[in-house]
């Protein structure tokens, strides 16, 4: 027996058949962040539909699975150091940009850093000098959240940011080469084929907005 065929038995002995005939080609489950599912949510769905004969499950974590473990199948990760072990397809360096609530004007005088961070970054506190950290956020989605309260502004991801309405962009994206989408893999369950069809269609529809950003470095 491959090693496909050894990992598909045992995934196959872990997750029983429920009996549901819907799902010819079996179970894939998905492992990635609240932030990338909010993003892509529409290419998601689009997977779903177009592949009928696969049940896919879809876990929001932002914690590094063990795919040895079979705690999930794919991984979608923003990442700096994709893990050794796995089979990564990268999709492409990540643009950043700085936003702020559409409705919004006036002076910008509160930044919304990361978490450690405690002063503004150089280029923002040049174009917009009277601004300050006063709280530091973790978690993109909670940082858009707070930028929607129209308290403030911040950095996030361009492929969450641009796609929402309530938001503007008020800087240049910056492309910071150490951020990849990646999609990922155990090596020997790449052949599968219910692991190769949503693998393909993950990256060929899960692509990050660089192409659209300004060539600026971080």
């Amino acid at each position: 027996m491959s090693a496909g065929e050894r990992a598909e038995q045992e995934l196959t002995d872990i997750q029983p058949d429920y009996g549901d005939k819907r799902f010819t080609h079996g179970k894939v489950r998905i492992s990635l962040s609240e932030h990338i599912l909010s993003a892509f949510s529409a290419q998601l769905f689009e997977l779903i539909t177009a592949h009928p004969d696969l049940f896919l499950e879809f876990t929001t974590s932002n914690r590094l699975v063990d795919l040895s473990r079979y705690e999930a199948d794919i991984v979608i990760r923003i990442s700096q150091h994709p893990q050794d072990a796995m089979h990564t397809v990268d999709l492409g360096p990540i643009p950043f940009g700085l936003y702020r609530r559409a409705d919004s004007d006036g002076p910008i005088l509160h930044f919304w850093a990361s978490p450690s961070e405690t002063t503004v970054p150089k280029h923002t506190l040049q174009a917009y000098p009277e601004a300050s950290v006063i709280a530091a956020i973790d978690g993109v989605l909670a940082t858009r959240e707070m930028i929607l309260s129209g308290n403030g502004v911040g950095v996030l991801p361009s492929f969450l940011g641009d796609q929402d309405e309530r938001l503007k962009l008020i800087s240049d994206k910056t492309i910071d080469s150490k951020y990849r989408l990646i999609v990922g893999c155990l090596p020997e369950q790449r052949n599968l084929h219910r692991i190769r069809t949503v693998m393909r269609y993950l990256s060929k529809r899960l692509v990050s907005s660089a192409e659209d950003a300004p060539e600026t470095r971080a």
